[in-house]
C-alpha cells in the first residue's frame, strides 16, 4: 500500500512540532486526526527577531480513535528517545572539527568530552545533530554548555508537549 503524501497543512503540523522531515510521511496524518493545538506563540531569536511559532497547548481531539493515539504515542516517544552518549560523541566530534576551542591539555579534553557527551546523550540524535550544525554554522567557537543546551531544549520542547498531550488520559 502506497502512503498518501502529506497535505500542506499536515507539512504545517509536522514542522510545527520540529519533528524530522523523514517522520512526515507517517506521523502527519496521525497527527492531523489525533491532535488539536489549542493555542502556538511567537518565538523570538537572540538577535531579536521573529524565529519561528511553537505550539504552547495541545490535547486530542475527542473523537481521536485510542488506535491512532496509541500508534502516535509509540512514534513520537521513538522520536523523543535519547541517542546515548555512543551517538553523542559522534556529534560533539563533528561539532569539534568545525569550531574553535580554547587549548586544553590531554585530561581536560577528556574530562569536556566525557561532561558533554553524558549531557547530549539525553537528547534524540536529530535534536541534538540540528543543534550542534546550527551552532557550527552560526558561530566560530565551541559552545558552552549552557549555549548547546538551550538550542537542543528549544528544538525539542514542541516533541516533548506533544508527548505529553498523548500521555494524558483521553476524555470521552
Amino acid at each position: 500500500m502506497i502512503a498518501k503524501p502529506p497535505t500542506l497543512a499536515d507539512r504545517r503540523l509536522v514542522a510545527l512540532f520540529q519533528l524530522p522531515l523523514a517522520a512526515a510521511i507517517s506521523s502527519a496524518p496521525l497527527l492531523a486526526s489525533v491532535i488539536v493545538v489549542v493555542t502556538t506563540r511567537d518565538v523570538i531569536g537572540d538577535d531579536g527577531q521573529f524565529d519561528r511559532i511553537v505550539p504552547a497547548q495541545v490535547v486530542l481531539h475527542k473523537d481521536a480513535e485510542p488506535a491512532d493515539v496509541e500508534t502516535l504515542r509509540a512514534l513520537i516517544d521513538e522520536l523523543c528517545r535519547p541517542m546515548g552518549v555512543e551517538q553523542a560523541e559522534a556529534v560533539l566530534g563533528e561539532l569539534a572539527a568545525l569550531t574553535v576551542r580554547r587549548a586544553h591539555d590531554e585530561i581536560a579534553d577528556d574530562v569536556l568530552a566525557s561532561a558533554y557527551s553524558a549531557r547530549l546523550a539525553q537528547y534524540p540524535r536529530d535534536v541534538a545533530a540540528d543543534a550542534c550544525s546550527d551552532w557550527a554554522d552560526g558561530h566560530r567557537f565551541w559552545p558552552a554548555w549552557a549555549e548547546l543546551r538551550a538550542a537542543c531544549d528549544r528544538r525539542v520542547a514542541p516533541r516533548q508537549l506533544l508527548q505529553q498531550a498523548l500521555a494524558a488520559p483521553v476524555d470521552r
